[in-house]
Formats: C-alpha cells, sequence, structure tokens
C-alpha cells in the first residue's frame, strides 16, 4: 500500500508541476489528479493519525464482544443458549 501511495503522490505531483509550469489553469484545478492528489495526502494524513491513536491506547486483553446469540471471549467461540 505504502508504494502505490508513494508513486501516486510523484506521478500526481510531477503532472501538477507540469500544468503549473504551463499554465494550463483548468488541468491543474478541476484534473483529476488534483483530486487524486489530495485524496492521497489525506489518507497518509489519516494514516499518521491512526497509527499514533493506535499506539497510545493500552492493549485489552479478555474483552468479549458479543454478536447474537454468540460471544467472542478470549479468541473462543462460546454459544449461549437459546
Amino acid at each position: 500500500m505504502l508504494l502505490i501511495m508513494v508513486s501516486t503522490m510523484s506521478a500526481m505531483a510531477s503532472n501538477l508541476a507540469e500544468f503549473w509550469a504551463s499554465h494550463q489553469w483548468i488541468l491543474l484545478g478541476t484534473g483529476t489528479g488534483a483530486v487524486i492528489f489530495v485524496l492521497v495526502v489525506w489518507l497518509a494524513l489519516e494514516t499518521v493519525l491512526a497509527v499514533r491513536l493506535f499506539r497510545r491506547q493500552l492493549v485489552t486483553e479478555g474483552v468479549e464482544v458479543e454478536f447474537g446469540t454468540a460471544t467472542i471471549a478470549d479468541d473462543r467461540l462460546l454459544e449461549e443458549e437459546t
């Protein structure tokens, strides 16, 4: 994923720089490249924020999650009596 994101960012930055240098304002502002570049930057920022948040949270052991009639506890599926 990182390779795809870096290659996309570099290609879009190169295209946008060419559009800027050749004064093609329509392609610079409304082109698909600008939209993709903004989305990739947004994805990168969200990734950094998510990793920072994940590293700050403590790991909780023994968490139980209920799904309808079954409960998952300690990586085991416990069937509830109905």
